[in-house]
């Protein structure tokens, strides 16, 4: 293993990636480390400070240099030149801010290398070390090759992992330009660490969450050198849920080891965004050109180029709601921030995922009922980014226009229950009287898009829906999968055996009887409120656990993405004008609303600071479409509305407009 560790360490390109191993390995070795690398704050020097290891009580202050150390890496005024830091290290760090308790005693200061000190080098650097060593403080070379010793004889020896365990990770590696055969190998070590991590001591789980952190790492930094992630991509999701689900029991309590373990599994969201980044940085450049990502599949067949931009298109979206919820900060576990700037922010990747649709038409047509996953990600981050409502509007109505066309016409394709690709590449099959029927039998797209399209008011999107469900699929089962209590821990698995499907679901013109029909299965008491990542806040890996494994997304979420639908009355409709003075107006009609069960509906939308004022007024009549005269108004004031930054949609313009 060791020549392979060797030139994993000399491929890491950033200081953060060098910094995200070091302090597990310290750890593992019997270091405490006491202070670990950290953005927004100066250092002074030192990334990575530790006690040593039982019977040597010394401190040990770690710069890291990635790479091999060249003349312009070693006294360069560059940020990541070593002599500078090595020099802020002994003139302001070990005087000022080594804490107390360690003063007084003998100080090693490691310069921590990726690779090797060049020759050109050498003696300036080995010079200087002699020069500034002390009785009280000396100096430790931490190069690549003793880096690559401390894995393989740590981490990664054999007894911690197994032959096969060496083995499957090897190929791993070396299969980075095939990604199913190397993700197999890869989840074949994950499998095999789980499962003897699982009910041991909190000592083997955090190894276990180590070891497959660093084979994580390993293998996206040898896939960015063969210039393919998409093994990295699957094996970081895959590493997330699995370790999620040996170390969720500890994550609850309150205890060190808890902490250290917090600090594993953020270390592993961080790598994974990482990943998703490289991936967003290589796609998103060409979204705003007409088709240039569909040209990109390389293929003569449209069904090729409508699976890969609904992968693509997932993929985008949940890396925005990492964005979101690290931006928030709920669920954060150990106070362990991501450590890597974005190059699009929440609100830029809002904007770039919509021209992504705009420009490659096969977003607007899904072929597979499974799609709907992609979908709702998609939906799910427009929606808590928060100001493009009106294009999710526009994208919704397309896809309902388009839907409607594709059931309608003889050899349309439609959206189906089909999953293999040989049986898509047929579809739709004419010449069976059957196939209709069998093909469409169920459905969780449509109610999808029923509750959405209802949530934001789309009357004539709701109308086609719902004559399209009564005249071409009254056949079709409407339904939406939900949790159930042996969804934990399957789910973090992969296994079958657990989840449920809510059906008969009813789509309606006005849309209230299929928000209320599924919001009753919403509720607090559910399964869903139940799974660990949920209760811990880390609701982030039940969408990973989704895409991953195929999941419909719970409709939990669509809920908590439009908080104003929980005051939706019976036989009532909502309205939200979206105007350019810089509030929001939300306004429920229907026989059931009263101002007080409005404010109860509202109550989990608002937020600190937020204006509210309440008016009651006379039931309306009309139907959908129609202009409601208010019975129950609530006002939200924020400091941004939509309208406020509101660009012309990539889809339609519907900038003043009113969202019904």
């Amino acid at each position: 293993m060791k020549p392979v560790i060797r030139e994993y360490l000399l491929s890491l390109r950033e200081r953060g990636e060098l910094d995200a191993i070091l302090p597990d390995l310290l750890s593992e070795l019997g270091y405490n480390v006491f202070s670990r690398p950290s953005r927004g704050t100066r250092q002074f020097g030192v990334d990575v400070a530790a006690i040593g290891p039982k019977g040597d009580g010394r401190v040990y202050l770690f710069s890291i240099k990635p790479g091999p150390l060249t003349r312009a890496d070693w006294a360069s005024e560059g940020e990541q030149a070593l002599k500078p830091s090595l020099e802020e290290i002994l003139d302001a760090y070990i005087p000022y801010h080594l804490p107390l308790e360690y003063r007084g005693k003998q100080i090693v200061i490691c310069p921590c290398l990726g690779g090797e000190v060049h020759e050109a080098v050498a003696q300036q650097y080995n010079g200087y070390l002699d020069r500034k060593s002390t009785e009280t403080i000396s100096f430790s070379t931490w190069n690549g090759d003793r880096l690559a010793g401390y894995l393989d004889d740590g981490l990664l020896r054999e007894g911690l992992l197994t032959k096969d365990m060496q083995s499957n990770l090897r190929k791993a590696i070396a299969m980075c330009d095939e990604p199913d055969a190397s993700f197999s190998h890869f989840r074949r070590l994950v499998d095999a660490l789980a499962e003897s991590a699982m009910g041991k001591p909190d000592t083997k789980m955090l190894r276990a969450a180590r070891q497959i952190s660093i084979s994580a790492w390993m293998l996206f930094v040898w896939g960015r050198e063969q210039r393919n992630l998409e093994s990295a991509y699957l094996a970081t999701e895959y590493a997330l849920l699995r370790v999620w689900d040996f170390a969720r029991g500890l994550l609850a309590k309150t205890t060190k080891a808890a902490g250290k373990m917090g600090g594993v599994l953020s270390e592993l969201v961080d790598l994974h965004l990482v990943v998703s980044t490289e991936f967003s940085e290589k796609v998103l450049p060409h979204a705003s050109n007409r088709h240039a990502l569909s040209a990109a599949v390389h293929t003569a067949s449209p069904l090729d180029i409508n699976l890969k931009l609904f992968d693509i298109l997932g993929r985008i979206a949940l890396h925005g709601l990492w964005l979101v919820w690290a931006d928030r900060r709920s669920g954060e576990l150990s106070g362990h921030p991501p450590t890597r700037e974005y190059q699009y922010p929440i609100h830029g990747l809002a904007e770039r995922l919509l021209e992504l649709v705009a420009h490659n038409t096969a977003l607007l047509t899904p072929i597979m009922d499974e799609q709907v996953i992609d979908l709702a990600l998609g939906f799910l981050f427009l929606a808590a980014q928060g100001r493009m409502l009106g294009d999710l509007r526009a994208w919704l109505s397309e896809l309902v226009t388009r839907a409607d066309f594709a059931y309608s016409v003889k050899g349309g394709r439609y959206p189906c229950t089909l999953r293999e690709y040989a049986d898509l590449a047929e579809h739709p099959k004419v010449d069976r009287e059957d196939y209709f029927e069998d093909v469409t039998a169920g459905s969780v797209l449509l109610p999808m898009l029923a509750f959405w399209t209802a949530a934001l008011g789309d009357g004539r999107a709701l109308e086609a829906l719902a004559r399209l469900a009564a005249e071409k699929l009254s056949h079709c089962t409407m339904q939406v999968w939900l949790p159930t209590e042996e969804s934990e821990p399957l789910m973090w698995r992969g296994q079958d055996g657990h989840g449920a499907a809510f059906f008969d679901i009813p789509i309606t013109r006005d849309g209230s009887d299929t928000i209320e029909y599924i919001l009753r299965e919403c509720g607090p008491d559910t399964p869903f409120h139940a799974l660990s990542a949920v209760k811990q806040g880390f609701w982030p890996l039940v969408l990973v656990a989704c895409r991953h494994y195929r999941l419909p997304v719970p409709p939990h979420f669509w809920a908590a993405a439009l908080p104003w639908v929980v005051g939706l009355p019976k036989n009532g409709r909502a309205h939200a004008t979206v105007p350019e003075s810089g509030s929001v107006e939300l306004v429920f009609t229907g026989t059931g609303a009263s101002p007080e069960a409005i404010a109860a509906g509202f109550g989990r939308a608002a937020q600190p600071g937020a204006d509210w004022d309440v008016f009651a007024a006379s039931a309306p009549g009309g139907g959908p479409g129609a202009s409601p005269e208010p019975m129950a108004k609530k006002r939200r004031r924020i400091g941004q509305s939509q309208g406020a930054n509101a660009k012309e949609s990539q889809i339609k313009r519907r900038r003043g407009k009113t969202q019904e």
